[in-house]
């Protein structure tokens, strides 16, 4: 009988940050132990998060937009940070998910 706080994968996952809290377990570590692949990783998503955030309200100022008040104006920075390995035939869809879901992303504007 297989625990149910077990689950049989193709992939591999470590969090790094903050604990994992989503559908599965996952060892979680702090940043301070993460590897310098990781931490060049979040450095990385950090840039392109300001980018992002910076350049949305750039475009939204002056625009005839909806206001959307659950989106944020100024960068919130990343608490986690999940590293997924996964087999060299296997591919993680834009989901996220692993193979077999083909619900896809939905990206909403205004909550």
């Amino acid at each position: 009988m297989i625990d149910r706080g077990e689950v049989l994968t193709r992939h591999f996952a470590q969090n790094w940050g903050a604990p994992y809290k989503f559908g599965v377990s996952v060892q979680s570590k702090g940043f301070e132990d993460a590897p310098d692949s990781i931490l060049c990783a979040l450095q990385r998503m950090r840039w392109a998060g300001k980018q992002a955030v910076a350049e949305t309200v750039a475009a939204m100022k002056g625009a005839s937009v909806i206001d959307c008040p659950n989106v944020a104006d100024t960068f919130v920075d990343f608490n986690e940070l999940l590293s997924l390995g996964y087999m060299q035939q296997d591919k993680i869809d834009v989901s996220g998910t692993a193979l077999g879901n083909k619900r896809g992303l939905t990206l909403l504007t205004c909550l």
